[in-house]
């Protein structure tokens, strides 16, 4: 009996050890009580001979009531006993609940510790990388400068050498021009040379038969055949007969045209100066060769590459499109001009039970969501740190608000892309991972506002 209460020293409440205490020693005194009356049959029994029947009956019947009631106390007691041994039973098994709940807040609480500790070493890296990033957009601008810069250059020198080639082109005309006058001039400079000397070989060959013929004839020279009266026939010649023939000869020899001594030295002058300029102008046409080389090259160049972009975002156009409408089909096409550098761009699309058709057949939310597909589909080509969406879906229903969230979830998992997306739709807002807004709690006073979904959708869970 002592081990059974030494064994319920253990439960907490003090009075359901005082209960427990006094109904223990009432058992312990009724089992002590059932003994004695035991004893004292006993003892009866032994003492019946020496006593009456009658007595011994009625003393038996008087004493098997007492024992009667006695054990139905007994019975009472031992039903309180095993009602309250249940009870301790329970409160045991309560308590070790009570400590396995402690042990799993304690848990909880070494657990929150850590993960507090790693949301710290995640917010230092994220501050980190925030630094990094807010570098980004400077050294970004500058390249772009740079190349602005480079581009600009380019389309001046470009610029400059198209109206040097243009101005080069103009002064080969001349020099073709001037060229060809000279050439005209020489030509007719020979032509007048060659006639003279012929003139002159035709006389000299006239003179010499002559002289021939009169020393064939008179055997002396025409020098000779001068005599004085001759002579003096001659210088007896009226001078308006002399000057008469001296005018007609005269006419006759400007007739014939001037003779230019010099002719030999300014045709070979010219002739230098001919070469020099042809091989100016073969400088020229090679320098305007070599830039229409350079420019063809560049062009080349420029349609390969668009060529590339403009496959390269067709079949991302495509991918983007299928998913924001749920299916379809969209591809671009190249217009106007089988240049690509000339040609236009047009966009077929086939919404989910619809034809082939242009952009400008569908409805405007059709419309918002094919922009925004190609305007992704050249995003992810060459994706940038940052990409900054404002109101992009005012125009679009929920259903397509959905889809585009859901766009945008699946483009942070496949890029290192941040978006921030500037919006008033609650639907957009919900599906975000931070929310930043602004409050007027006083009037004229404005207050930046910060919502953490991901932490307190882990608080609430």
């Amino acid at each position: 009996m002592n081990d059974i209460i030494n064994n319920f020293e253990n439960i907490g409440s003090q009075k359901i050890k005082d209960n427990l205490r006094g109904v223990l020693i009432g058992f312990e005194e009724t089992s002590k009580n059932i003994e004695n009356l035991y004893n004292l049959i006993k003892k009866d029994d032994e003492q019946l001979s020496s006593f009456n029947k009658e007595d011994a009956k009625n003393e038996f019947n008087q004493k098997t009531l007492l024992l009667k009631e006695l054990q139905e106390k007994y019975a009472i007691f031992l039903s309180k006993y095993e009602t309250i041994k249940n009870d301790s039973i329970k409160r045991k098994e309560r308590i070790r609940s009570i400590d396995t709940e402690i042990d799993n807040w304690r848990n909880l609480e070494q657990n929150s510790k850590t993960k507090s500790e790693s949301l710290t070493s995640r917010l230092k890296n994220l501050e980190k990388e925030i630094a990094k990033i807010q570098i980004k957009p400077s050294e970004i601008g500058e390249q772009k400068g740079f190349y602005q810069e480079n581009i600009k250059n380019t389309e001046e020198a470009r610029a400059k050498i198209s109206s040097e080639i243009e101005i080069a082109e103009n002064k080969i005309s001349e020099i073709n021009r001037v060229l060809t006058d000279i050439n005209e001039k020489v030509l007719v400079g020979r032509e007048k040379k060659v006639r003279f000397e012929t003139l002159i070989d035709n006389h000299k060959v006239k003179i010499t038969e002559l002289e021939n013929k009169v020393k064939e004839d008179f055997k002396c020279s025409i020098d000779d055949l001068l005599n004085e009266e001759d002579k003096l026939s001659i210088e007896k010649t009226s001078i308006e007969k002399i000057e008469a023939s001296l005018k007609t000869l005269k006419d006759e020899r400007d007739n014939m045209g001037a003779v230019n001594l010099r002719a030999d030295d300014e045709t070979k002058n010219l002739e230098n100066q001919i070469n020099k300029m042809m091989e100016d102008r073969k400088d020229l046409l090679a320098g305007i060769l070599k830039l229409k080389s350079s420019i063809n090259e560049l062009n080349q160049k420029g349609r390969e590459r668009l060529i590339d972009a403009y496959d390269k975002v067709g079949r991302k156009f495509n991918d983007v499109y299928t998913k924001l409408f749920g299916g379809g089909n969209a591809r671009l096409e190249l217009i106007e001009s089988d240049d690509p550098l000339e040609a236009g761009l047009e966009l077929l699309v086939s919404p989910p039970g619809k034809k082939l058709q242009s952009i400008t057949l569908l409805s405007g939310g059709e419309q918002a969501l094919t922009a925004m597909a190609l305007i992704f589909a050249v995003f992810l080509i060459n994706p940038a740190p940052i990409c900054i969406l404002d109101e992009v879906d005012a125009p679009l229903d929920d259903a397509n608000v959905t889809r585009f969230c859901s766009l945008i979830e699946e483009l942070t998992k496949i890029t290192e892309t941040k978006f921030i997306v500037i919006t008033h739709h609650a639907l957009t807002m919900s599906r975000m991972n931070r929310l930043y807004g602004v409050t007027m709690a006083e009037r004229g006073v404005s207050q930046l506002v910060a919502v953490d979904l991901e932490k307190a959708e882990e608080m609430v869970a």
